[in-house]
Order: C-alpha cells, then structure tokens, then sequence
C-alpha cells in the first residue's frame, strides 16, 4: 500500500468507530480482525518511522513520509480513543456483559499498541534531541516544534489506549 492509501484506510476505520461507535462494532463477527488491523497497522506505522528517524540519525526533518505516518497514527489513536472513552464501554462494563466483552477485546488486542508507541516516541525524541544538540539547536526551538505537531492531543490519545489495559501500561512505562 501507498501512503495515501495507509491514511485512507486508516481513515475509514476512524470514521466506522466515529459512525457506529464501539456498542455496534463489538457485536460484528470481525471485531477482533478490525481491532488487529489497527493495532498492527499502528505497529507497522511506528516501527517504521523510528526506522527512519535512525536512518537520517534524529534529523527529523530529512524523514521521508514523516507528515503522512504521524496522520495515519493520529487517526488510529483517535480511533482508539473514542472506543476506549465511549460511554457504553465506561458506563456499562460492570453491569453489560457485551460492554464488558466489548472491553476486554480492546484490552487484548488494541492496547498491546502502547507499549510499541511509548518506546518508539521516546526513541525518536532522543534522536531528534541528540541530533539538534549536534547541530546547536536550542531546545526551546525544539519544543515549540513538538506543540507545533499537535503532539499533546496524540499523548491524550495514547493516554486512553494505556488505560485501556493498566497493568500491562505501567509495566511499559
């Protein structure tokens, strides 16, 4: 697939949780299919951006494909987090049995996301750092450029998908 296909598809899948919501998705028999498709997809996505930050040794900039997969892995955590912050899955699962369901197949098979998206974030930050120390960029540069990438609504998006499993969360961290 091409990275305008990646996005789209990516896309469609943000846009299926945005239109059905995770109440009827979980009751699809492909439920667990289209679970793993974002958490592989997610994985692949990142593994190969920390492949290209190591390529280009941190220099972010020189990253190829760089915008595209930091909007496919916007797409999936937003996904990702309106499955996890969903009122059904929040309200019903101690008392819904399909919620509970519902919640424990995103523990399985989404939330082994997190740890893959903490490791290769902190790696391409310490690239990204050890390069701009390198070059004499001043940090505070450095940081406008993070606020710049919108990157603290992605962290609010990562957030819910560490709480979606905690203790396997914590254990990343």
């Amino acid at each position: 697939l091409g990275s305008a296909e990646i996005v789209d598809l990516v896309t469609i899948l943000s846009r299926l949780t945005t239109n059905f919501g995770i109440k009827i998705l979980s009751q699809l028999p492909s439920f667990p299919r289209f679970l793993s498709a974002l958490c592989t997809m997610g994985k692949w996505l990142l593994e190969s951006s920390l492949a290209e930050c190591q390529r280009v040794e941190g220099d972010v900039d020189s990253v190829e494909g760089l915008d595209w997969r930091n909007d496919a892995i916007g797409q999936i955590l937003q996904c990702s987090d309106a499955m996890a912050d969903d009122y059904w899955i929040v309200s019903g699962t101690g008392t819904d049995p399909a919620a509970s369901n519902a919640s424990q197949a995103l523990a399985t098979m989404l939330a082994p996301l997190y740890g893959p998206y903490c490791l290769c974030r902190v790696k391409m930050s310490c690239m990204e750092e050890h390069y701009a120390a390198r070059e004499g960029t001043e940090l505070d540069e450095i940081r406008e450029e993070i606020s710049a990438y919108s990157m603290e609504e992605e962290m609010t998006s990562a957030a819910s998908l560490g709480r979606l499993n905690v203790m396997v969360s914590v254990s990343t961290l």
